[in-house]
């Protein structure tokens, strides 16, 4: 290994570290050597302002060991994950180093390429989601390219120990922007279809080779992802086929009901795109036709003897080549006999249908001739044999036929637009559609490539995106009767545990709300009471106002100072307390501690025993008129004077 440091720095007496790799916002990469199983790794070394959070650094050693446990051939492996004095690392599987936004740098993919790389990113984020990992992260710069080619998703822990470390920072949200979820810009929860959306913006930029918002500053291109329709790729370049940019819009649907339910469902949708893909390049591969003695003419090498055959509105068109002159140029070519021979019978039987013409023509005028006003018999039309018994109607000579664009997947201004930019007008009609986002083009009529007369039609049916329907009403059920509710109505259900007042296995919360519109078979999520929380409060008379705060906040407790006057305990310590001692309460309820603050006192000043906790409101013995009373006129509760 180059460039190795000198003295070597040894990593937990086993890694040895090597020249810098890469570098990023939370970390950098270097090369390394594991000197226990003699190979070459990937240390990931965190930066010292993250490591500094006790929160941070617990959630991201639990999500790196969740990771160490993930085998997958599309996910990055972890080996090991440690800390050395105030070091923390993570060693990893040692890649080429080159990402994905390395492979995008130059301009969009091949169409199968970019599918099949982000249809492998697919199925190893499937593999992690089943695994209860959530990347939240995820972007090209993520996404490492293995010696063979095929994509490896990287940064677990690091994403979502990120993501934990920003509940310390109100106002923020973590994630990349360009490729961050409209939820997760709004600042609320991620989950795995986060991940889909992610994946649908990667997406995008293989195809077109650039991200799907662009803006002057981070919060312009976060509000696009909020409000802003998800792009065509289609629009960014003109060779993705409908299909694939379909697939790219869904996955960045607003709302993540509307997205792909899972990584699963993804790769499915990707694979689709690519066989349809590699079917319609096979079908443009069929070899040439043969001639007559069985081989097939050479491309390389034009032949002038070919018939040719040209399409047109009008029909089929044969073009025939004019043979090449032999000999001198003077002498024109005898034709040979054997083409003399063969116009001979086709004289003779022209001859005689022009003769049978003439007299059926003869015949008709002597009929009129005689009959009169007699009413004209009717007269079979005879049509060759195996003729289609309707022909379709020809354009007028002056018709101009054009080519219906494909308009699929487009806004329906941008299809319309188009359809007039080369000619044709249209007509709207709207639908549900489960698979194309709202204000979208679902299906057109004509089909694409059909042959239309200018100013002609084409019917364009718009998605009103996925029939919605109100969500029943579960909150207070148990959590099996709700559950069975909803799948009869067609949702999945997710289950969410917390405590709450309500019984256990009462189902306290539901998302969406009852009375809320949601697509048939997407999730609702119930969260679900694990019964009440409840913490003794602990006696706190005597201690400090910062020693008692300390030992309500690690109990899960909210606290309330009140000045009191109590000439038993010292100046500054707490005197009184609401509840009292080893009480169950609510684990995030609020105590009420009295605190005595400098003041005249005499012994008289608390009462002899001491007063028990009313039920409702707290009231307290005046020792003299100078007592202090809170803000709504009534004494601090508690006891006081114990």
């Amino acid at each position: 290994m180059t460039g190795r440091l000198a003295p070597p720095v040894v990593l937990d007496g086993r890694y040895e570290l090597g020249d810098l790799i890469a570098e990023g916002g939370m970390a950098q990469v270097r090369h390394g050597r594991d000197l226990k199983l003699k190979r070459d790794v990937a240390i990931k070394i965190l930066r010292a302002q993250f490591a500094a959070s006790p929160e941070f650094l617990d959630r991201f050693h639990r999500e790196a060991e969740l990771a160490a446990q993930l085998s997958h051939p599309y996910l990055v492996n972890v080996f090991d994950v440690g800390q050395e004095g105030d070091t923390h690392f993570i060693v990893m599987e040692l890649l080429p180093g080159r990402t994905l936004k390395d492979l995008v740098a130059d301009g969009p993919l091949p169409l199968e390429r970019a599918v099949e790389l982000t249809r492998e990113v697919a199925l190893g984020m499937a593999f992690a989601h089943q695994r209860g990992l959530v990347h939240r992260d995820l972007k090209p710069q993520n996404i490492l390219l293995s010696t063979t080619g095929h994509a490896k998703v990287a940064d677990f822990g690091l994403a979502q120990a990120g993501e934990s470390a920003q509940l310390t920072q109100p106002g923020t949200v973590w994630g990349t922007v360009q490729y961050i979820s409209p939820e997760q810009a709004q600042g609320l929860p991620a989950d795995a279809r986060s991940d889909v959306y992610a994946l649908g913006a990667i997406l995008y930029e293989l195809l077109t080779g650039q991200t799907p918002y662009d803006g002057a500053t981070p919060a312009s291109i976060m509000m696009k992802h909020v409000y802003d329709p998800p792009p065509d790729a289609a629009l960014g370049n003109p060779a993705v086929p409908a299909a694939a940019a379909r697939v790219a819009q869904r996955a960045m649907a607003k709302a993540p009901a509307d997205r792909f339910a899972t990584m699963d469902a993804l790769a499915v949708a990707l694979a689709d795109v690519r066989d349809a893909a590699i079917a319609e390049t096979a079908a443009w591969s069929v070899a040439p036709r043969t001639r007559p003695g069985g081989t097939a003419p050479s491309p390389a090498t034009p032949r002038d003897d070919v018939t040719r055959v040209i399409s047109s509105p009008a029909g089929p068109t044969v073009v025939r080549p004019t043979p090449a002159p032999v000999g001198r140029p003077s002498v024109a070519p005898r034709r040979p006999t054997r083409q003399r021979n063969r116009r001979a019978p086709l004289l003779l039987a022209g001859g005689l249908l022009l003769f049978f013409a003439l007299m059926a023509l003869g015949g008709l005028m002597a009929r009129q001739l005689v009959g009169g006003a007699a009413a004209p018999r009717a007269t079979a039309t005879v049509r060759p044999a195996g003729s289609p018994t309707a022909q379709p109607p020809t354009p007028s000579p002056t018709a101009v036929m054009l080519a219906v664009p494909n308009v699929l997947g487009q806004p329906v201004a941008t299809a319309q637009a188009r359809l007039a930019t080369v000619g044709l007008s249209s007509e709207t009609v709207e639908d549900f559609n489960r698979d194309v986002a709202a204000g979208l083009v679902a299906a057109q009529e004509p089909n694409a490539n059909a042959q239309l007369e200018q100013g002609k039609t084409v019917k364009l049916t718009v998605s009103r995106g996925p029939q919605r329907v109100a969500v029943p009403n579960v909150v207070g059920m148990s959590f099996r009767d709700a559950n069975g509710e909803l799948t009869r109505a067609g949702f999945t259900v997710k289950r969410q545990e917390g405590y709450n007042s309500r019984p256990v296995e009462t189902v306290y919360e539901q998302r969406p709300a009852a009375a809320e519109q949601a697509v048939p078979g997407s999730e609702i999520t119930l969260l679900v009471s694990l019964g009440r929380d409840l913490v003794a409060v602990p006696q706190l008379r005597g201690l400090t106002e910062e020693a008692a705060r300390q030992r309500l906040t690690a109990l899960g407790l909210q606290t309330t100072v009140q000045s009191v006057l109590d000439s038993s305990v010292q100046v500054g310590q707490v005197s009184t307390q609401s509840p009292p001692p080893n009480e169950q309460v609510d684990r995030g309820s609020t105590v009420i501690v009295g605190v005595v603050r400098p003041g005249a006192v005499t012994a008289t000043s608390v009462p002899a025993t001491p007063t028990p906790r009313p039920a409702a409101t707290a009231t307290a013995v005046a020792p003299t008129a100078t007592l202090r009373t809170n803000a709504g006129g009534q004494a601090p509760p508690g006891q006081q004077g114990r």
